[in-house]
């Protein structure tokens, strides 16, 4: 989990909030000493440590949860709840759908968000490299929520439940 703090850290400064040294030291001892399986407590404690003024919480709000939804006891898997029969009419509607949104759709209803790796590949095809400043690093950001399909994700899930409607679900 330091690694992925430390991801997290970066993704911060490339979108603009500065993050001293002090500030991520005290962040991991906050972790160290609070834990991360409360998701609120842990949120918290990183936006307390990490965020000094309010222009640099609409990034973190936007990069929590793209570095934090995933590899653990922080988010749920929706498939849990489904009969195996239901579970493959979800996989076969999913299918359905196309590239980046089918991907998106997976991870929300998997319970696992972009790995480290998806994340470093969309910051760099968003042009995370050349960002020098706070605009520029949060075009970079909603860059990257589009190449992930957010601006389309209340289509989809309206398709989604149209295709799972038909198939009697």
């Amino acid at each position: 989990m330091d690694d992925r703090v430390v991801e997290f850290i970066r993704g911060l400064r490339a979108a603009g909030v500065r993050v001293s040294l002090a500030e991520s030291t005290d962040a991991m001892r906050a972790m160290e000493i609070l834990g991360i399986s409360n998701k609120t407590l842990f949120r918290e404690s990183l936006r307390a440590t990490l965020i000094k003024g309010s222009d640099d919480f609409a990034p973190f709000d936007e990069l929590f949860p793209l570095y934090f939804s995933s590899g653990g006891p922080m988010m749920q898997n929706a498939l849990d709840d489904l009969s195996p029969d239901e579970q493959q009419m979800l996989q076969a509607a999913l299918q359905a759908l196309s590239g980046r949104l089918q991907q998106l759709m997976e991870w929300l209803t998997s319970g696992q968000g972009p790995t480290k790796e998806e994340l470093e590949d969309l910051a760099q095809r968003a042009g995370a490299d050349w960002a020098e400043d706070q605009q520029q690093s949060r075009w970079v950001t909603r860059r990257m929520l589009q190449q992930m399909g957010f601006s389309h994700l209340e289509q989809q899930m309206q398709e989604l439940l149209q295709k799972l409607q038909e198939m009697g679900m």
